[in-house]
């Protein structure tokens, strides 16, 4: 989701509140080399991307201004991923869950999530756009 004010500034939704787009965040840059989409936050390129492959990277710095860069490349651009935090340890989870419902709990349960601990300091995976992770062996 996304708007544009009447300074033609566009802003995206990200984490719960709109975000000015990347291209206008402070010492962030994007780029284009060797069909790669290139998302740079301060000196590290954090986000690597094409059609098929992602690649993150924090240089050791996993903070949460890394962590937001991140997610919000990954908004912005719909790569079906996020970075989520559980217990101090970064998780990256596909997108596109199923949900069911449990008439008992009255509450619903994520079912078919796929998520990879992100234990190091970069990660690969496939394109969550051009690779369908429920169908294979990741």
């Amino acid at each position: 989701m996304s708007y544009t004010n009447e300074n033609g500034v566009t802003f995206y939704h990200h984490g719960g509140f709109f975000m000015r787009e990347l291209s206008q965040m402070p010492d962030t840059s994007i780029r284009e080399e060797n069909g790669d989409t290139i998302v740079r936050f301060h000196d590290t390129d954090v986000v690597t991307f094409n059609d098929t492959c992602i690649y993150l990277n924090t240089d050791g710095f996993k903070t949460s201004m890394n962590k937001t860069r991140i997610n919000q490349t990954a908004s912005e651009f719909g790569l079906g991923f996020e970075i989520k935090q559980k217990k101090g340890m970064w998780i990256v989870r596909i997108k596109g869950s199923d949900y069911i419902y449990v008439p008992s709990r009255r509450s619903w349960k994520e079912i078919n999530k796929v998520e990879f601990k992100f234990d190091s300091d970069d990660i690969s995976f496939y394109n969550p756009n051009s690779h369908d992770y429920r169908k294979s062996d990741n």
